[in-house]
């Protein structure tokens, strides 16, 4: 029997996550329309991190000032090792 992190791609030591997920902290702002989201690219206000939208969402409707009025479709990827004992030198 194996888990996610069992089998979870990982990057220093952790799995690869969901990053659009960190959104979800903002999420009364931005439904409420406090906090504007801009399209492609948006940065956290407090950690700076780089949101890239086209990858993780699809259906979006944008306003005159390129932010997100609305979005149909957001994806979670869940990125998986890809390599063998054998791919591994020891």
């Amino acid at each position: 029997m194996y888990s996610f992190s069992d089998l979870c791609a990982t990057w220093q030591g952790s799995c690869w996550e969901n990053e659009i997920l960190g959104l979800g902290k903002y999420m009364d702002d931005i439904e409420s329309g406090v906090l504007p989201i801009t399209y492609p690219i948006w940065f956290d206000p407090e950690t700076f991190y780089r949101y890239t939208f086209p990858f993780f969402t699809g259906g979006v409707k944008l306003t005159d000032d390129f932010t997100i009025d609305k979005l149909s479709k957001v994806a979670l990827n869940y990125f998986l090792k890809s390599t063998t004992k054998e791919d591994v030198v020891l």
